[in-house]
């Protein structure tokens, strides 16, 4: 799962899957979202290293002990793929632009952590999270739900306002060239195609999970979506049945983070005791 750990505390290369998850609370202890500071060793020789910021982004889910983190740079690395801009934060003395690497995830944990130093604002922390998950290093963690007994989904469904039909599809798409579309479309596509975040986000789910719009839903469906004011929504099938997971009131204040998205779904899905994957 993961890699060695050091033998001096510290952190070591995450080879797991993460659970996104922003969280910050300023109370002592280092919590997703937050900018904190530990050991990481180099990358050509991990028996030496040095103290350096990281932002934690999330838990292994293999164990929930386990912190996993993206270490931050103030030198220039504006160009690079592989390097997120993050702006200046409370983390640097001298309060230069950071950068955070989105292709090399760390682990961590809360004893090996030296001191806080601040947060990422929400925004910032979910645009870091989607390009380390498009870069394909960071893949979004299946959704679990550890309580037993837990009643298992075997699919999802997202209905969406948009129109059906070829003249429904152009004003879909230039909807979202100029941002302006269903806000279940939002999260699931960019202006010209699907987003990588939404496929790898379904993949780590272990099961379908079908967009269709609410002008052809099911026969047997559309009472449960009697208009476009009702969508978008999410449904999950559990035991040959839908259940309402989630409304517009949870969806539009994803504002089209994938990331954002998953975290609402995990968060619904527990609430109703919920199993996916």
């Amino acid at each position: 799962m993961t890699g060695q750990r050091p033998e001096r505390g510290g952190a070591w290369d995450f080879h797991g899957q993460v659970r996104p998850e922003y969280a910050p609370v300023a109370d002592g202890d280092p919590d997703p979202g937050e900018v904190v500071w530990v050991w990481v060793p180099f990358e050509d020789d991990p028996g030496q290293g040095k103290d350096r910021p990281v932002v934690i982004i999330g838990r292994d889910v293999a164990a929930d002990d386990v912190l996993v983190a993206l270490m931050l740079s103030s030198k220039d690395h504006d160009g690079d793929e592989r390097w997120h801009r993050v702006g200046a934060g409370a983390w640097d003395g001298e309060h230069r632009s950071s950068w955070a690497r989105v292709d090399r995830p760390l682990a961590t944990t809360p004893a090996a952590v030296r001191r806080e130093g601040s947060a990422l604002d929400r925004t910032t922390f979910l645009a870091v999270v989607e390009h380390a998950v498009a870069l394909g290093s960071t893949a979004p963690a299946r959704i679990r739900t550890a309580a037993p007994g837990a009643r298992q989904v075997t699919r999802l469904l997202g209905v969406y306002r948009s129109r059906t039909g070829p003249l429904g599809e152009v004003v879909s798409a230039l909807g979202r060239l100029v941002g302006r579309t269903d806000p279940l479309r939002s999260v699931s596509d960019g202006p010209m195609r699907r987003k990588t975040a939404w496929d790898q986000m379904c993949r780590s789910l272990g099961i379908p999970f079908d967009l269709v719009a609410v002008g052809s839903v099911p026969a047997e469906i559309r009472p449960l979506v009697p208009t476009r004011a009702e969508a978008p929504v999410v449904f999950a099938e559990v035991d040959g049945r839908l259940e309402k997971v989630l409304g517009p009131h949870d969806i539009e204040p994803c504002a089209g983070s994938v990331v954002s998205f998953e975290q609402t779904l995990v968060r619904a899905l527990r609430r109703r005791h919920l199993s996916a994957g």
